[in-house]
């Protein structure tokens, strides 16, 4: 679950066509240990982090140049309002995802290329002080994090529930109060759609997505895996289709 912002802008515009459909009118694991108190303070440092790979990594200050070697970590970054120096494939996601066209004009990202092969030249030349990495088992290259180690402090994350992973970036990046008004703000949105699409219940929802950068190639979500859409409790309560 990594598109975070992009759940406003699917959640307002599902809200609509479901509830337009039924005739209503619609409106528009990583831990920290922290030096200091108790409880964890933004602004408190050195940190601990216990990252994905249960590598645990000291930072000894906020870090203000952060490179991502997952492209998909892009729009975590942007709802936690903290700037990036560098991603791979940072053109096509900008340009390629919907969500992240109202940041595409006013950021500077540089390209490090695939994300299977990053240009690590590039990112040496950068100087990040963090460089942030997926832990995902069909994504990990353990000789890409070798390498990307050398180069700065690698901090990994795996987490499939979108709250957890927002909040583990936030004890990585300092910003946890940002982390909590986001998650409120989403949290209320997702609760007004789910009595919204109430009188929906009865419906099979499908969602279909086009690729970033595949112009006119689709892949279609129906799982109930995907529980922002589908669980009853805490997501939009709606059902997925059998198969």
């Amino acid at each position: 679950m990594k598109k975070l912002i992009g759940l406003i802008v699917s959640l307002s515009l599902l809200t609509g066509i479901l509830a337009g459909c039924a005739g209503t009118p619609a409106n528009n694991s990583v831990t920290s240990q922290v030096a200091g108190e108790a409880d964890t303070e933004e602004m408190v440092w050195p940190r601990t982090i216990n990252d994905a790979l249960g590598k645990q990594i000291t930072l000894k200050e906020k870090p203000k140049r952060i490179a991502i070697l997952d492209f998909g970590f892009m729009e975590t970054m942007f709802a936690l309002e903290t700037p990036l120096i560098a991603s791979t494939f940072a053109e096509r996601t900008l340009k390629g995802f919907g969500t992240l066209q109202s940041y595409a004009a006013n950021t500077q990202i540089e390209e490090l290329g695939e994300a299977k092969a990053p240009n690590l030249e590039k990112l040496v030349a950068l100087k990040p002080d963090l460089i942030l990495y997926t832990a995902e088992p069909e994504h990990l290259d353990m000789k890409l994090y070798a390498q990307a180690s050398q180069i700065a402090p690698v901090v990994t994350f795996n987490s499939p529930d979108w709250k957890k992973q927002l909040g583990e970036f936030a004890n990585c990046l300092g910003e946890e109060k940002k982390a909590e008004a986001y998650i409120a703000e989403i949290e209320s949105l997702i609760a007004e759609s789910r009595g919204k699409l109430s009188g929906s219940n009865a419906k099979t929802v499908a969602l279909l997505f086009e690729s970033t950068g595949n112009k006119g190639s689709f892949f279609l979500s129906g799982s109930a895996e995907n529980p922002v859409f589908f669980n009853k409790e805490s997501g939009l309560g709606l059902t997925p289709p059998d198969g």
